[in-house]
């Protein structure tokens, strides 16, 4: 799994870590996720943008993570978007209830208002 944090880039900083991910987040990668996401927090960033695109596979270990991370946002007042989700992915959201904690979206907010 590789991982990269991305600062937005935009007039304000709005508090986001834009993070994109690549590969399987199992067992053998959670902690790096965890790492790279906390971090953000620790950082200062209030909200994370986890970009999934090039996921095609999370194991429970890494649903926790991803819920432990929401959960640290949102004591900081911030929260998580998951972006680009395949749809083995998002099936796996929306079986497991997960879609209705997490913010689930097509696109970053600043592509879309490019578009």
């Amino acid at each position: 799994m590789n991982v990269r944090v991305l600062r937005r880039e935009s007039g304000q900083d709005d508090g986001t870590a834009a993070i994109q991910i690549t590969g399987d987040i199992d067992l053998f990668t959670a902690s790096t996720l965890k790492q790279t996401l906390c971090g953000a927090l620790d950082q200062g960033h209030s909200t994370l943008e986890v970009d999934l695109k090039c996921v095609d596979y999370i194991d429970s270990t890494g649903l926790s993570v991803l819920i432990a991370a929401l959960r640290k946002a949102r004591e900081r007042k911030g929260g998580m978007r998951l972006l680009n989700l395949n749809r083995q992915l998002r099936r796996m959201f929306e079986v497991t209830g997960l879609s209705k904690l997490f913010d689930i979206e097509e696109a970053p907010r600043e592509s879309r208002r490019a578009g």
